[in-house]
Parts: C-alpha cells; structure tokens; sequence
C-alpha cells in the first residue's frame, strides 16, 4: 500500500512540474471531426447506393437532400457535371457496370423521362434499384396498392442517369 501511494505522490509529482505533456506526447488538444462537404456527401451517397466509384474530378452543379423524419419522405438529387478526360473515363467505367440507355421497360422509360434534367438525355447509360422491390418481394405491393405495377417504380429508388453527350450525371433517391 505505501509503494503504491509513493509511486502516485511521485507520478503527481512530476506532472505538476510540467512534464506532462512531455510523458504523454499522445495528448493533444481534441480536434471536432469536420463535417463532409456537399460534395464528399453527394460523392458518397451515389458510391454507395450504385457500387460505382465517382471519380474526384467533378463540379456538384446541384444537390439537395430532405429528411422529414424516421418514417417520413427522404429525397435526395444530385447534379454531377465531369470534365472532358475525367468524364470520358467515367464513361468507360459505366459502359462495363451499368446498363445503355434508353432501358426497355417502358415504366422506366417514363421515370426517367419524367426527371428534372433527364428529359433530353438519350445516349448514355443508368443505373436503377428498387430497394423495396429487393426487400420486400414482388408480391409486397398487392395489398396496398390498386395497380402495383406503377407503385413499383417510384418507391424506394435509387436511380442514376449519365448522359454521354454532356457528361452529366444525375442521381435520384426517393425513400417513402
């Protein structure tokens, strides 16, 4: 008991005269963990939800994201505009993962159609998930819904467009 109570009256000692900083280097002022910027958010949203890295070399030309609550309407839109070599790239990339545009599902076809931004695009490529379809079944929307066929596109979706022309890309993600 007495060695221990030296061994602290000694460790307390020595930080008092200010060498405590030099005994644990370690310690530093704590640093706030920055919040990402539009971009990094936007950049990783459409990572994630498509698989696809997004290259760095971009302008974010709009982004808006609304969260009206844990059992509300979340809505994400992006804008990524590309650079020449950086959006010729890219374009390579999607031409291997996604799928060409226009898609042969004609509900699709509307979506996509119905889009800011997207009416004019017709060469490229797109990427689409219906996250409720893939969660919950074919048959999920039967009992909730008159024509389950048309639900079955705009909810819960994640939906990329690339037109080839601009090398814009456009990101859609809708959760009900």
């Amino acid at each position: 008991m007495k060695k221990s109570m030296s061994l602290l009256i000694s460790c307390l000692l020595l930080m008092s005269i200010g060498g405590c900083l030099s005994l644990f280097p370690s310690l530093e002022p704590y640093k706030a963990p920055t919040e990402p910027t539009k971009s990094e958010r936007a950049q990783r949203s459409i990572t994630w939800q498509t698989k696809t890295r997004i290259p760095n070399e971009f302008e974010l030309d709009y982004y808006c994201y609304s969260n009206s609550g844990i059992q509300g309407y979340v809505y994400t839109h992006a804008i990524f505009i590309f650079s020449g070599e950086a959006g010729e790239k890219f374009r390579r990339l999607l031409a291997k993962k996604w799928s060409s545009l226009p898609p042969e599902e004609e509900g699709l076809q509307n979506l996509i159609a119905g889009l800011y931004g997207c009416r004019q695009v017709k060469n490229g490529f797109y990427f689409y998930s219906n996250r409720h379809k893939e969660m919950y079944g074919e048959n999920s929307y039967k009992d909730h819904y008159a024509d389950p066929e048309k639900v079955n596109l705009w909810q819960n979706y994640t939906l990329a467009v690339f037109d080839s022309e601009t090398n814009t890309l456009h990101f859609y993600e809708e959760d009900y």
